[in-house]
């Protein structure tokens, strides 16, 4: 078994995929930071934070673990296991990455599994739709109130086209603009105008 537990070897795993730059930092803080380990025998447990994340890092990121964690653990992980924490472990699926030499193999029918995958992630959706529906609604209020306090009324017209925008830094941007970087209402417009350009 290796010497270090399984805390300490997810710490440089998640370290090494960080600095790796396999990864871009906003898909490292969404889909791996946020995640847990534990050991049995020579199986490590990836925990994530709903079955969406599991089945993401099951598709998108099993080979990058498993680089990371082989070149940690020193071949002496035969294989990695992704459950997720908001299922009771007696419904948590058991997809098995083959690591080393794994004699594990797909049981689940490929339709069945091809429903349950579709399903989560057609779940995944959803949520990150209401939860970036929010955030948005906070971010189109702080541009429009921000602009407010300066200029007075934000034009209507304005007002429509930034509430077809769906890009979260085009916001940021925007609302620093107005308090920081203009001088008059006619030159946070233009300003906003030329935003529109590069996002329309």
């Amino acid at each position: 078994m290796i010497a270090m537990n399984a805390e300490q070897l997810w710490s440089i795993v998640l370290s090494n995929i960080k600095e790796s730059g396999r990864l871009a930092v906003p898909s490292y803080e969404t889909w791996i930071q946020k995640t847990s380990v534990q050991m049995e025998n020579e199986t490590l447990i990836v925990f994530a934070q709903s079955e969406f994340q599991r089945d993401w890092l099951e598709v998108r990121y099993a080979e990058l673990i498993r680089d990371e964690v082989l070149q940690v653990a020193n071949q002496e992980i035969t294989d990695i296991v992704y459950r997720s924490l908001n299922l009771p472990a007696d419904k948590n699926e058991d997809p098995r990455i083959e690591v080393k030499i794994s004699s594990h193999h797909e049981t689940e029918d490929n339709d069945r599994k091809k429903e349950r995958k579709l399903a989560s992630y057609h779940q995944g959706i959803r949520e990150q739709k209401d939860s970036w529906d929010k955030e948005k609604e906070g971010l189109v209020n702080l541009v429009v109130s921000r602009f407010q306090r300066k200029y007075g009324a934000m034009p209507d017209e304005v007002i429509d086209r930034i509430m077809k925008i769906n890009i979260r830094t085009f916001f940021i941007y925007v609302s620093e603009m107005i308090q920081d970087l203009s001088d008059s209402r006619e030159e946070a417009l233009d300003y906003i105008e030329q935003y529109f350009k590069i996002v329309e």
